[in-house]
C-alpha cells in the first residue's frame, strides 16, 4: 500500500511542478500555446459542424503566423 501512496504523491508532485513551469512562462509563450491548441481543436470542431478559426499571430519581424492547410 505504501508503494501506491508514494507513487501517487510522486505523480502529484510532478503534476504540480509541471503546472508551476507553465505558470512561470511569459504571456507571449502562453498565447502561442493557446493558438497551437486552437489549431489542434479546429478540425475536430469542424467535423462536428462548429466553425472555429484559430487566432492569427504575427512574428516579431512582422510576418503573419498563418496556418497552412
Amino acid at each position: 500500500m505504501d508503494a501506491i501512496m508514494s507513487m501517487g504523491t510522486a505523480y502529484a508532485r510532478g503534476k504540480a511542478a509541471h503546472r508551476r513551469r507553465l505558470a512561470d512562462l511569459p504571456y507571449p509563450e502562453k498565447v502561442r500555446i493557446v493558438v497551437e491548441l486552437q489549431k489542434i481543436a479546429a478540425p475536430i470542431l469542424k467535423a462536428r459542424g462548429v466553425t472555429a478559426i484559430p487566432w492569427c499571430l504575427t512574428t516579431p519581424n512582422g510576418e503573419r503566423n498563418v496556418r497552412q492547410d
